[in-house]
């Protein structure tokens, strides 16, 4: 009764404060916008954009930049980048607000990226490959809750005690419908919602968290933590997905990629986390959390990884 009653009012209080503010007076450029997730794969793609000042009444569009130099380093050795070209379906122009690099990186690898349009500036950034993370055990258990059922993985594995790791996990799901005779015949795949309520690395609010509308909501459910409660520990974490189970015309599948990323990379994940978990925010009782970045004069984010995924585990 007492949380309750606080939430109420402190409610009250913030809702008696006013600001008044008219964006047209806001005076703002449009700078380049670069998102780049560099890896140990084969390809890199580099996405640029321009950003719609706040004042503009198209704000909430994308405006592709295919007409950009990029230069791109690893360790200091400049790469070629391409344009990747694709055509617009209902004019077939070709147009395209990406880029890409097929240089192989390897760990430890250091990433430079800069990137100029002649309109508009230029921005630049910095990141390094991670470690590939490593999986030592998987486990998987049937387990039903009243009318619930839950398929729970198990996933155990070392944390190097001797750095400061980030990490994410991410759960895909795969469903095949079977034809009268038993073959294959369509399939789907989407990434899982995990039920983080018994896995304390991915459910770390308090009640007072709760109480004033605060949630443990991951960004297109992509979970990430880092290793303060588990340093140098070797750990199993519980990640639990409610559906129902293969049956004679459906085979259930799931699957756990398992990420290792850099700090900035965690960041930005983070801040899209506490923007979409934050209903105060939402509603205008609190500040909207900057989104974080690492793009010199401009906006997004460059941020390296790795990721190792297990094979495909049936759900009976």
């Amino acid at each position: 009764m007492k949380k309750i009653l606080f939430f109420i009012i402190t409610i009250s209080a913030l809702a008696s404060c006013t600001d008044s503010m008219d964006i047209n007076d806001i005076k703002s450029d449009s700078r380049l916008v670069m998102y780049c997730f560099p890896s140990c794969n084969d390809t890199t793609f580099i996405q640029l954009s321009r950003s719609t000042p706040v004042n503009n009444s198209n704000i909430g569009t994308s405006v592709g930049v295919d007409n950009a130099s990029i230069i791109y380093k690893v360790n200091g050795i400049m790469k070629p980048v391409h344009l990747y070209k694709v055509s617009d379906r209902s004019t077939g122009a070709e147009s395209s607000s990406l880029y890409y690099t097929t240089e192989k990186h390897n760990v430890d690898d250091k990433i430079e990226i800069q990137a100029s349009a002649n309109d508009i500036g230029s921005v630049s950034s910095f990141t390094t490959i991670p470690s590939m993370p490593v999986i030592d055990k998987i486990d998987t258990l049937h387990l039903r809750q009243g009318w619930n059922h839950y398929f729970m993985m198990h996933m155990t594995f070392t944390d190097d005690i001797k750095t400061k790791d980030f990490y994410a996990v991410r759960v895909i799901q795969k469903e095949i419908d079977k034809n009268y005779y038993n073959v294959p015949d369509d399939t789907l795949s989407y990434i899982s919602t995990i039920n983080t309520d018994e896995e304390p690395l991915l459910n770390r609010l308090s009640d007072v968290d709760n109480d004033f509308g605060f949630s443990e909501n991951f960004y297109r459910n992509f979970y990430i933590f880092d290793d303060k409660l588990i340093n140098g520990k070797t750990y199993t974490m519980h990640l639990k997905m409610y559906g129902s189970s293969s049956s004679e015309d459906r085979s259930i599948y799931y699957k756990i990629q398992f990420f290792k990323i850099t700090h900035e990379y965690y960041k930005f994940i983070k801040t899209l986390n506490n923007m979409n978990g934050n209903d105060l925010a939402e509603y205008g009782f609190s500040p909207v959390t900057p989104i974080f970045k690492n793009v010199k004069n401009g906006f997004g984010i460059v941020g390296g990884y790795n990721m190792v995924e297990t094979p495909w585990y049936l759900y009976k």
